[in-house]
């Protein structure tokens, strides 16, 4: 207890010097663990909720998949309903689901006329259903009337039961259908970018060929099993020749996989600034530590005098490192905790934000380490000055 006392006396002396080091501390302390509490916001997002039951389904489509990473699909009406059925009769598959995108409609709502730029999408509402969606009203027993996102809903002013007319210009379509469903979001995120649309219609009234194909397997271990049967039988039966993109079935678990690896390289990246931002922290500890080494080494004599012993002498200066780096850490955890809060409040508004005892542990433990690391070395020279010396220093 006396080392302690001694310790924050001999801290308090050079107090803007140690304030200054401990800022340091606080700053690298502070990256490192809003990196780690952002990264681990970000991966359970993706693991939990940007995929969730979406892990076993295939998206059917035209595109390219780029070997140095990434997608693009470029729905065109190209799967007929031989596709469908030979698709449908594979034993691993347990549903199938395919869409046809209207990319503008006309909608008119109560006192009010809307060109949509984000379209339709022509399904059956079950894939919505796969998908999470939160339905705020729906008609059960009907499957053949129009559905929308909650803020479409309220700017036209419908409700469930209304008749609302549909105008596609593409297709030449042009009716009032009933609403059956309004829904407040798609659960997962991820499946929400596939189908954010401004309606979905039913598939019924779809006169085209199938523009994609939603394939659900029976279970994970199969994907990749009916990824190459799905894409071998499609090439078997299209007629046409596709130029600048091939077939591609694309995994939403993949997906996410490719975007928690590009996360995972920017996490990395904002680790080592922050872990560099430590070591000059940790430096700036170890000049301070030596700077009062200077400045106390007649103290250092006249303790020796007293009896202290090198151990006890050398226990005094890790002492005093480790308290800079432990009020360092602890207070750089919280300056974490409020940088990745504001980070995930204000540009990734759609991941909750999440912590765990390992990123606050993580700050006051890296910054005990960092005082005992740099530390160590102005200690072990405290210890070895002799009395001598020490009690004949001038400044």
């Amino acid at each position: 207890m006396w080392m302690l006392k001694l310790a924050l006396r001999d801290l308090s002396t050079a107090r803007l010097r140690t304030v200054l080091t401990i800022l340091g501390v606080i700053i690298g302390t502070g990256l490192v663990v809003a990196t780690l509490i952002g990264g681990e916001s970000v991966t359970n997002f993706l693991a939990f909720e940007a995929v969730g039951p979406e892990s076993r389904m295939l998206i059917l489509s035209p595109g390219t998949i780029y070997p140095e990473g990434g997608f693009s699909l470029s729905p065109r009406p190209i799967f007929d309903q031989s596709i469908v059925n030979e698709i449908a009769a594979i034993p691993e598959v347990e549903k199938l689901y395919p869409v046809g995108y209207a990319w503008s409609i006309m909608v008119e709502g109560k006192g009010t006329k809307v060109l949509m730029a984000r379209g339709a999408i022509f399904l059956n509402p079950s894939l919505l259903e796969e998908f999470g969606a939160k339905f705020i009203d729906r008609m059960e027993d009907k499957r053949d009337g129009i559905i929308f996102p909650k803020e479409v809903a309220e700017r036209l002013n419908v409700r469930v039961g209304d008749k609302v007319p549909i105008e596609v210009p593409s297709l030449g379509i042009g009716e009032s259908y009933t609403v059956i469903g309004i829904f407040e979001r798609l659960k997962t995120y991820l499946g929400g970018l596939f189908t954010a649309r401004s309606a979905y219609l039913p598939i019924d009234n779809w006169s085209d060929n199938y523009e994609q194909i939603y394939v659900i397997v029976r279970d994970i271990r199969y994907l990749e099993e009916v990824r190459e049967k799905i894409i071998n039988l499609t090439k078997q039966h299209l007629d046409i020749e596709i130029q600048d993109m091939d077939i591609v079935a694309l995994s939403l678990s993949e997906t996410a996989r490719g975007i928690l690896n590009v996360v995972n390289t920017v996490i990395r990246y904002v680790l080592f600034t922050g872990f560099l931002s430590l070591l000059l922290g940790g430096l700036g500890l170890s000049n301070t530590m030596l700077m009062n080494l200077k400045e106390r080494i007649k103290e250092i004599g006249i303790l020796k005098s007293l009896g202290m012993s090198n151990r006890n002498i050398c226990m005094l200066y890790l002492i005093e490192a480790s308290i800079i780096g432990a009020v360092g850490g602890f207070i750089g955890v919280t300056l974490g905790i409020t940088i990745a809060f504001v980070a995930i409040k204000y540009m990734f508004a759609m991941v909750p934000f999440s912590i765990s005892f390992v990123s606050l542990a993580t700050g006051p433990l890296v910054g005990f380490t960092i005082g005992l690391i740099f530390g160590a070395y102005p200690a072990i020279k405290a210890s070895r000055i002799a009395l001598g010396e020490a009690l004949r220093w001038e400044w």
